[in-house]
């Protein structure tokens, strides 16, 4: 993600968050200078905020709560009218955004946009949180405050309450500012849950469109790595047939990029980022439903650094 948004954004200053010393390591071997990396377990103002929430919640929820605090912090060191881009580390860029060159917004979210038969997905939230544009002013600090705020009474994943992590209160964005605005390019933020017989992705060389927009930004959701194979989550959804080899190309060109990144980091050990997976089962998953074997792709032989 880091290397793609700098490769259409190089005077950007990037600021990660991260996790554990190994992956900040690892981030500042392969970037060098180029970028700032926050580390959790060093930090006197996210680690006690870490431990007081993973009392009495999980993971997962403790890690987007941590999201909103992280997302605050950063807008309160902005000037005023500065832009601030918060992306998931499983984003992809393929292009500049140029929403950010207008000046009639506080803050941009990206909608899912669920074709019909998908349309239960939106109890999750009409806005996916992966992606979203700030500008440091009066009314996005008021609203983010606000935002951090609903995740310190909840930011469960359970669907219950009508609420999902810290996704769902993006509903609720439009209400709280004349700013906020939805990113004008369907390319933003693409993922496969926008995909549709009416949405088709294509691909022309290298570029990428969706529904006859150009895209910028994809979301790699569900991405999983196992040691000898990655299920790409490119059918988590459902595929068209008129979108498979453009999704599979874009999906393949994602992966060995990931490759090339690891095996550039010959001194590491990443067994920490792999995912416990069953080749057998994937394989009976594959069987009953053939389609199910475009999501596997095999890792380069003798690739055992996962």
């Amino acid at each position: 993600m880091i290397e793609s948004f700098l490769r259409y954004h190089p005077k950007a200053n990037v600021i990660v968050f991260s996790l554990d010393s190994k992956t900040k390591q690892i981030l500042e071997d392969f970037f060098e200078n180029q970028i700032e990396v926050v580390n959790l377990s060093e930090s006197a103002t996210f680690l006690p905020l870490f431990t007081a929430f993973r009392g009495n919640r999980s993971l997962a929820e403790t890690i987007f709560t941590l999201k909103v605090y992280w997302v605050n912090y950063v807008l309160a060191t902005l000037e005023p009218e500065t832009c601030l881009v918060y992306a998931d580390a499983d984003m992809y860029f393929m292009d500049s955004m140029g929403d950010f060159n207008s000046t009639d917004w506080s803050i941009l979210i990206s909608p899912h946009l669920f074709p019909k038969h998908r349309e239960h997905l939106n109890d999750g939230g009409l806005f996916n949180a992966g992606l979203i544009g700030i500008k440091s002013g009066d009314e996005s600090r008021r609203i983010i405050s606000w935002w951090q705020n609903q995740v310190l009474e909840y930011c469960g994943t359970s669907k219950a309450r009508g609420l999902y992590a810290d996704q769902r209160y993006l509903d609720t964005f439009p209400s709280l500012g004349e700013g906020v605005r939805v990113f004008r390019q369907l390319g933003t933020n693409t993922g496969m849950w926008q995909v549709s017989r009416s949405r088709i992705l294509h691909r022309r060389k290298n570029y990428y469109s969706i529904g006859g927009d150009s895209m910028n930004s994809f979301h790699f959701h569900g991405l999983r790595i196992s040691r000898f194979f990655i299920r790409r989550g490119m059918m988590r959804y459902g595929l068209p047939i008129g979108s498979i080899l453009a999704a599979s190309h874009l999906y393949r060109t994602y992966s060995r990029e990931l490759v090339r990144v690891v095996e550039s980091l010959p001194e590491l050990d990443l067994k920490i980022y792999v995912h416990q997976m069953s080749g057998k089962t994937e394989f009976i998953k594959g069987v009953r439903n053939p389609l199910k074997l475009l999501d596997l792709e095999i890792l380069p032989f003798g690739f055992r650094k996962w």
